[in-house]
């Protein structure tokens, strides 16, 4: 299936019976810090992400946004997402690095009675 956009993304997923985690990476300028790029694509490879989608059904589509100002970025992924109509939205920042297992970590405490984690 080619893939162009995330309300394709989210189609395709709902059509499969999985939610779909809309992943918004916004920065500013055109380069990202080398252990912040190790950090998310440890995060966002294709075992963590194959996981996700076996145990918790979820599929991920992740966006680079990254024109000024920074709460721009953030405001445009939003509405990206909920016109998509993705299920869950996650910010992950360039001034931060994360553990390969934390969307898996995430999903173990997300539920529609709890759907935020923070």
């Amino acid at each position: 299936m080619d893939i162009k956009s995330p309300s394709q993304a989210a189609e395709a997923a709902h059509k499969a019976g999985h939610k779909l985690l809309m992943i918004g990476q916004p920065i500013t300028g055109n380069w990202l810090h080398k252990k912040v790029y190790s950090a998310a694509m440890n995060v966002v490879s294709p075992m963590p992400m194959l996981d996700l989608l076996v145990q918790h059904k979820v599929a991920t589509v992740v966006r680079v946004i990254n024109d000024f100002p920074i709460d721009y970025n953030r405001n445009k992924f939003v509405d990206e997402a909920l016109a998509a109509g993705a299920d869950y939205l996650m910010f992950m920042d360039i001034d931060m690095t994360w553990p390969t297992e934390m969307i898996p970590m995430l999903f173990e405490s997300i539920s529609d009675e709890h759907p935020i984690v923070a």
